[in-house]
């Protein structure tokens, strides 16, 4: 719950963009996506939380992962977003 309050308005911005956007369909699809390989891939979500690894690792890494699944550029800019506020660790809460 505590990780929810502080994600309150990442969550707003990122409804607001799926709601919005004529690819609504294929942004839920994405987010469905991301959750599952993060889900599945405890050590993935372990790298980003990190405070030793770079930030433009994990964004090196969010890229690769965007470029293998095609994900919406939104999507990508918003999880970048996360690793530059330090907020990549409520990811997996924030996309649920």
């Amino acid at each position: 719950m505590i990780k929810l309050i502080g994600a309150r308005n990442y969550i707003k911005a990122l409804s607001g963009y799926a709601t919005d956007s004529p690819k609504s369909e294929k942004i839920l699809q994405d987010i469905k996506n991301i959750i599952s390989i993060f889900k599945s891939e405890k050590s993935l979500l372990t790298l980003f939380i990190s405070p030793i690894i770079n930030s433009n690792v994990k964004k090196s890494v969010i890229g690769d992962i965007a470029k293998a699944i095609n994900l919406d550029q939104g999507i990508v800019n918003f999880i970048n977003l996360l690793v530059e506020k330090g907020k990549i660790k409520s990811l997996v809460a924030i996309l649920e």
